[in-house]
């Protein structure tokens, strides 16, 4: 049995007070010559210049890789090139152009871009217009259309070239502005005419033009605000918002709304071969629809309609009115172009993509560039009197657009 430690002997861990006393104190440390201390102080600055290096080197290249990633595929407009379908090998290329979104004045420049880089590229064969748009002002819209026929013809101001075919490609909304623009036609007589797909689900048409003025007149009068307006010739305050509008006011608005609307049906007969008169003749819709409705199995359709009365068509009717070709995916509008242009299968599908961040080419990232500018000049512009090519219920969408820019 062990019995408890006697506090008078010494740990082992502590020598014994007498043993300490007799121990001499420690001495300084050793004093580092002059030589040891320019070796040592030298080899941190070596450490910190290696590391300051190897971050350089580093730096450099990240740098290299995006710029890889920035520049790899880019055209000389800036636009990258993506691959779509075909082979990716071939030189023969088939340039998908995407229009999107409505037409207006100064939002247009992503569009015109493709168009320019595809015009100035000779190995670029055949286009797929690719357009989901509802439409937008008669000026952007007619702007547009004129770019791309002068693709089509090969006859663009700035890189005049071969002439391209183009195969127009519907989403899901290609109505009024957006059916003008797929309205292209070749000068050369020879030429087939411009092939028009739409997918099946798509809306398309809305063949008309309208101006809208905002009309606070009564509400005015009620809460007592007038407009006191000195005018010098009889026309000046046409569309005024405070004051309901003239007879005179309106056969003048109504007259350049008739010159938009016969323009539409001039381009549509250039390109489809539908005269003024066939637009607007008009056409019976007479349907026996399986819906339930009620007590009914069986829903009748019965009602007039005629081509150009601004309505939209689906897919299937504006195939069986002649206003397209067929229906028919993006794919086969490819397939279509490389038919057009004689490229059998020897064919590289691609399409440009918008300018990216560095950061955002590693990601995969696209970048967006915000244009909503919500002031007195952008609010003025959205409400300032203009004709539209616009399918219905997208008037917000066309303020909204006038907003932004």
């Amino acid at each position: 049995m062990t019995s408890a430690a006697d506090p008078s002997i010494p740990s082992p861990s502590q020598p014994p007070a007498a043993l300490s006393a007799a121990l001499p104190p420690p001495g300084p440390p050793p004093r580092r010559s002059p030589l040891g201390a320019f070796f040592a102080g030298f080899g941190k600055l070596l450490a910190a210049l290696t590391t300051l290096v190897n971050l350089v080197v580093l730096l450099f290249f990240i740098g290299l890789l995006l710029f890889f990633f920035t520049t790899f595929g880019k055209t000389e407009s800036g636009l990258r090139e993506r691959f779509l379908a075909g082979k990716a090998s071939s030189s023969n290329k088939i340039a998908v152009i995407r229009i999107n979104g409505v037409l207006f004045e100064g939002l247009n420049g992503y569009a015109f871009r493709q168009i320019e880089t595809a015009a100035k590229d000779d190995r670029v064969k055949a286009i797929v217009l690719r357009i989901n748009s509802p439409g937008g002002t008669i000026t952007a819209s007619d702007h547009l259309h004129k770019q791309l026929n002068d693709l089509r013809n090969g006859t663009h101001p700035r890189n005049p070239g071969p002439a391209k075919p183009i195969v127009v490609s519907m989403s899901s909304v290609a109505a009024s502005g957006g059916y003008y623009i797929a309205m292209i036609n070749s000068t050369n007589k020879q030429d087939p005419a411009t092939v028009i797909l739409a997918e099946p689900t798509t809306i398309t048409g809305s063949i008309g033009v309208y101006a809208s003025f905002p009309n606070v007149a009564e509400w005015a009068k009620e809460n007592g605000v007038t407009m006191n307006v000195i005018k010098a010739g009889d026309l000046k305050a046409s569309g005024s918002p405070f004051r309901d509008m003239s007879k005179e006011e309106t056969e003048v608005w109504q007259h350049m709304v008739d010159n938009a609307y016969l323009r539409f049906l001039q381009v549509i007969t250039r390109a489809r071969g539908l005269s003024t008169e066939k637009l607007q003749d008009d056409l019976v819709i007479k349907e026996t629809v399986p819906i339930r409705q009620g007590a009914r199995r069986k829903r009748q359709v019965i009602y007039k309609r005629y081509r150009a009365d601004g309505g939209i068509f689906t897919a299937e009717q504006a195939v069986r009115y002649r206003l397209i070709d067929r229906i028919g995916y993006t794919s086969d509008a490819i397939e279509q172009a490389a038919k057009e242009a004689g490229l059998g299968e020897d064919y590289r599908a691609i399409n440009y993509e918008r300018p990216s961040t560095l950061l955002g080419s590693l990601l995969g990232i696209q970048s967006t560039k915000a244009t909503w500018q919500f002031d007195a000049t952008s609010f003025s512009s959205a409400t300032a009197p203009r004709l539209w090519y616009l399918a219905p219920q997208h008037e917000l969408a066309g303020m909204t657009a006038a907003l932004g820019r």
